[in-house]
């Protein structure tokens, strides 16, 4: 039996249904909120790991599959119980570091409990894409220049152990993900852009006195113009990284964020996952997106 430590997004959802339709049985279980159609999801927490391994035992698990996004959790030292008091030390080691050094002694802690990890492209047929252009639009030449220097700056950075995403337009780092995600590190390029403008007050006070007493002012996410136009998301996995857990995910959402954005198109890099694959490539070639695979 395989236990799906599940996160949140479509990724457990994904690894779920793989399981079902091959008939392998298994159990879903999370400490935080996960998707609500995940059904029959056991919670549990860090601080009674050495519990939730022996009721895995118990149950007959031998696999674990981690997949999803887990935020880092807070640790009550008053609810540590007996069973997990021998792994605080690795727990602490793991809390005190970065994503890959975190996720190395999560995988430690559960292989020597006695668990095989297994990565989600194992057990999802298509999560790994085919190497090449998978839409009808291409990256010029200028966008192949960004994607070499979005692709530099990720190799340097992993060294220490930062983010496994940049963006970069016209040869310039626009932005590099860290601990709250890529959505998040796409979202701030964008900014609140107020429905009236402040210049507006002096040029149409009869308009704007009306606006506002017609209700609160929303403020609108736009492409930030102080940033130059155009540029690539580029994904991969850091060099070195365990491939068995927390591999690069992208998916619709993804394609969204960078049609907001106004970028040229998505690269990703060998062993990065794609959700619901046909329609990624879709909503990029509706949005006149480039989705491009590197070797």
């Amino acid at each position: 039996m395989i236990a799906l430590i599940a996160g949140q997004g479509q990724l457990p959802v994904a690894v779920h249904r793989a399981l079902k339709t091959a008939g392998r049985a298994h159990v879903i279980a999370a400490m935080g909120d996960v998707d609500p159609s995940l059904p029959d999801v056991q919670p549990f927490r860090v601080e009674q790991l050495g519990t939730f391994f022996a009721a895995l035992t118990d149950l007959g698990v031998s696999q674990v599959c981690f997949a999803g996004a887990v935020a880092r959790p807070q640790i009550d030292p008053s609810k540590i119980d007996a069973a997990t008091l021998p792994l605080v030390p690795k727990i602490a080691a793991a809390m005190a570091g970065g994503d890959d050094s975190t996720l190395r002694v999560a995988i430690s802690l559960f292989e020597d409990a006695g668990f095989e990890v297994t990565a989600a492209p194992q057990l999802v047929d298509g999560l790994l894409p085919p190497h090449g252009d998978l839409t009808a639009v291409k990256p010029s030449e200028g966008d192949i220049k960004d994607i070499a220097r979005a692709r530099d700056v990720h190799g340097a950075l992993a060294g220490a152990d930062v983010g496994q995403a940049v963006i970069a337009a016209h040869g310039q780092v626009l932005a590099v993900e860290a601990l709250l995600g890529t959505d998040w590190m796409m979202q701030s390029l964008l900014q609140a852009a107020p429905a009236q403008d402040v210049a507006d007050v002096f040029s149409d006070p009869l308009g704007f006195a009306t606006d506002v007493l017609a209700g609160p002012i929303q403020d609108v996410p736009r492409w930030n113009p102080r940033l130059p136009e155009g540029g690539v998301l580029y994904k991969a996995p850091k060099a070195g990284q365990d491939l068995r857990i927390d591999l690069p995910t992208i998916g619709p959402e993804t394609i969204r964020g960078a049609i907001a954005l106004g970028l040229n198109g998505i690269a990703i890099g060998p062993n990065t996952q794609v959700l619901e694959l046909d329609k990624t490539i879709a909503a990029a070639s509706d949005g006149g997106l480039f989705l491009h695979v590197l070797a």
